[in-house]
Order: structure tokens, then sequence, then C-alpha cells
């Protein structure tokens, strides 16, 4: 896919989060990238160093890109995971988006340091929130074909959804 292999440094923390479907991608496309993983202890010292003071960041060629879902759109344009068709790209960007709602409903859940406020957190996002964003986002998939989240390849919103309902089934999240 990639006329130029550009020299890729993608930093994020040494666990999945939202690194991992940019990881993914990359794997999948081989692409070639360096993998380098911060330790939570070293991420005050790095933060604000960084283009937003958050990771995941990309340094391309020397330049350094931050914003995770824009990080993932250029891993799969540079793997052909993402469509070059507007509608097509339009269909992976709502399951994205989507993703990237639910996703908002459980920070303050990772937030919280308490173990019963946090167990207090989880039970209303479940009961209360998820069902409603969790239901649009199944409508989405569900006009698609049985194997893909959008059309009949594997995208990076393919990768997007393993990876969350992997982190919101793991109890890890």
């Amino acid at each position: 896919m990639v006329q130029h292999q550009p020299d890729i440094t993608l930093t994020y923390f040494d666990l999945p989060g939202r690194a991992e479907a940019i990881r993914l991608a990359f794997a999948i496309g081989g692409i070639a990238f360096k993998d380098e993983r911060i330790q939570k202890q070293d991420w005050p010292g790095l933060k604000p160093k960084t283009l937003f003071g958050q990771v995941p960041i990309m340094t391309i060629d020397g330049q350094e890109y931050a914003q995770s879902l824009a990080l993932l759109r250029y891993a799969g344009r540079l793997t052909g995971l993402y469509p070059n068709d507007p509608i097509q790209a339009l269909k992976v960007d709502m399951v994205l988006d989507q993703l990237e709602d639910i996703f908002q409903i459980f920070v303050p859940v990772f937030n919280e340091q308490d173990a019963a406020k946090k167990q207090a957190l989880t039970d209303d996002a479940i009961k209360n929130k998820m069902p409603g964003v969790c239901g649009a986002l199944d409508k989405i998939l569900c006009k698609q074909s049985p194997q893909f989240a959008c059309g009949s390849s594997l995208t990076i919103a393919d990768l997007a959804v393993y990876l969350a309902g992997a982190t919101y089934t793991s109890g890890q999240a």
C-alpha cells in the first residue's frame, strides 16, 4: 500500500488502550513501526512534552502527531484498512465515533479511585447509559455483512469494535 515506508514510532502506555487498533492495523498491513511503550511513572515527565498533553502520539519521519482516531485513520490509509470511497469511509467514521461515545461513558469510571464509587459508576453506566449507545451501534452493525462492521472487507472499524468488546468484557477497563 505504501510507496515510501515512513519512519514511524507509536508511543503509548504498556497496555492495549487507545493504541491497540493502530498497532493491529500496522501489523495486518505489514507496516514497520517502533512500538514505544511508556510506564505510568514516566508519564508526568513526558506529558508536557507532547502535542496535546496526551497519548498516543505518533512520530512520522521526525514530526509528532496526536489524537488516537486521527492516528488510527492514518494507519488505515497506509494499510488499505480505511476506505477510499467517501460513503464507506463515512460508515467507518460513524462506528468509530459511536465507539468513542461509549468510551466517554466510562471515563469517570476509569478516573475514580474509590472502589465503592467506581462500582456505583460502573453499575449506572451499564444499566442506564450503555443500552442506548450500544443499541444504536448494534443497529449500524446489523445492517452490514455478517463478517465486517462496514462493508465487505476488514477495516479499522472492525479492529476498533473487536478491541472495544474485548476491553469491556475483560473487566480490565
